[in-house]
């Protein structure tokens, strides 16, 4: 008697444990979804609302610097971005709080004066509007500092350090929700077209996708559908190797844009004659460029390493020591080689093809809205 109480009592136990195994898929056969389940979505994003919403006041509070004469407070950039309970701040990385604080202080420095990149620095003071962007007296635009280098610095490390961490289905959408994508995923960032545009990564990414559906938008769409089934599923092994890739394809958007901004400025400074509008425009470029790459600076698990972050950006003349001369390449069209020499190190840093650096030069997204 004693040993079929036992008996029984041993296959309760297994039973048991088999069922609730954290690795058992609840369905293992549930077929991959071609489409992201929204059913939690809309509720899942407002723990990130007001952070968003912080964002977009900071980005139009630096924006008013472009405006010849206008001031920028530094106290007001500073105030939106420590505010809120998940603030700015908090979701920067530790390499990149510095990096923010001190571009706040130089583009309200350079704001409400004008600047010549053909004036030296001494004579350019503290920078200010040329064309339509305004520059400290080095040529930086720390506009692109701020906003573009968060992407990275703040909303990749704060999905990949903290939002994905927690195994829920509401993780994954606030995920999404950071990438700057919305869950029907329109691959386009114009307005007038999609009621839910593409923001802040995911915006870029639609301009490197050519909808082939192998572009880096698609893919990484692919990887969130299936970070989402697999959480769904209770598949913690198929779910951490789709988070790494969806890992290695934002930092991909980024080293593809990177490239796109370093052809931009070879493309407008090589003219015989470039205008005004030229010169702003490359090196609004450039500091978009710095801004995207800097971003990554210190992040964990990069494809990219700090070192090689350190190569890029002294070959955009923004090296992480030293004097930044990003208008040497308007005064010295010669030094062009060196931009040339970047984005050829990033191609073999992300195993790049030839054919994807010729897309890399386009924007998908425009030419689709033509």
């Amino acid at each position: 008697m004693k040993n079929i109480v036992l008996s029984s009592l041993i296959l309760v136990a297994f039973f048991l444990m088999t069922a609730c195994g954290s690795d058992s898929p609840v369905n293992p056969d549930a077929q991959m979804p071609n489409k992201y389940d929204s059913t939690t979505y809309n509720v899942s994003i407002d723990l990130y609302a007001q952070s968003i919403t912080n964002f977009g006041l900071f980005v139009n509070e630096i924006k008013t610097g472009r405006v010849s004469g206008t001031m920028v407070n530094p106290g007001s950039l500073t105030s939106l971005y420590n505010q809120g309970t998940i603030s700015l701040n908090t979701m920067t990385s530790e390499f990149y709080k510095e990096v923010m604080q001190n571009s706040i202080m130089e583009l309200s420095r350079a704001s409400g004066g004008t600047y010549d990149p053909v004036k030296s620095v001494e004579e350019n003071g503290h920078g200010g509007v040329y064309g339509a962007y305004l520059f400290d007296e080095y040529g930086i635009e720390h506009e692109q500092l701020l906003e573009k280098g968060f992407f990275m610095s703040g909303m990749y490390n704060e999905v990949f350090t903290k939002v994905l961490v927690e195994n829920s289905v509401a993780a994954v959408d606030r995920a999404i929700n950071l990438f700057g994508a919305h869950y029907r995923f329109p691959n386009s960032g114009t307005a007038t077209n999609h009621q839910f545009p593409d923001r802040f990564t995911a915006n870029y990414a639609a301009r490197r996708d050519d909808n082939s559906g192998n572009g880096l938008y698609l893919t990484c769409k692919k990887n969130f559908i299936e970070i989402r089934h697999w959480t769904v599923n209770q598949n913690s092994e198929k779910k951490t190797l789709a988070i790494n890739d969806l890992k290695k394809n934002w930092e991909k958007v980024i080293a593809a844009t990177a490239i796109n901004y370093g052809y931009d400025v070879i493309s407008k400074l090589s003219k015989t004659a470039p205008s005004v509008s030229d010169i702003s425009g490359a090196l609004h470029s450039l500091s978009e460029l710095i801004g995207f790459v800097k971003g990554m600076k210190g992040l964990n698990g990069l494809i990219i390493t700090d070192a090689q972050i350190n190569e890029i950006l002294a070959l955009a003349n923004a090296p992480i020591d030293g004097s930044a001369t990003p208008y040497m390449f308007v005064t010295n069209p010669q030094s062009l080689i060196k931009l040339n020499q970047l984005v050829t190190k990033i191609q073999g840093i992300y195993g790049f093809t030839s054919a994807e650096m010729d897309l890399f030069k386009r924007n998908f997204v425009a030419e689709q809205s033509r």
